[in-house]
């Protein structure tokens, strides 16, 4: 989630890496400890490391910046497809809407999962839902 609020953007050809680019012109999301280790290697000051004198209030006030202009959306069976979990869908009005199916939900509600299945289930709805709000 930190990669997520204040994570670094940056072109993938600006950033030393031995690994090979997927496509021209990628860019790529950097985390702290990434960034942290390519500052150092490059011998500059690092941008992010204000993060580490952040509040619990200050990663709330981010987060509500970040996700105010979206509208969340729950609807059932999106688009007849069963392995369409969310899409994120943008208007006209510089709003993101995210659109999130609620079988899985369903399914967890009902209570007839084993323990592990709850856990893939949870797991996932978390990864859907961080997905989305990283096209934001």
């Amino acid at each position: 989630m930190e990669t997520l609020l204040y994570g670094v953007l940056a072109e993938w050809d600006q950033v030393e890496t031995t690994l090979q680019a997927p496509e021209t012109g990628a860019n790529v999301l950097l985390s702290y400890k990434f960034f942290k280790n390519f500052c150092d290697s490059q011998g500059i000051p690092c941008s992010m490391d204000q993060l580490q004198a952040l509040t619990p209030a200050d990663w709330r006030r981010r987060f509500e910046d970040l996700t105010q202009k979206i509208i969340w959306s729950f609807v059932d069976n999106y688009m007849g497809q069963r392995n369409i979990w969310a899409a994120t869908v943008y208007s006209r009005t510089d709003q993101t809407i995210i659109v999130i199916d609620v079988a899985p939900m369903r399914h967890l509600i009902m209570g007839n999962l084993t323990l592990s299945e709850r856990c893939v289930v949870l797991s996932t709805m978390a990864a859907t839902v961080c997905i989305g709000m990283a096209y934001i």
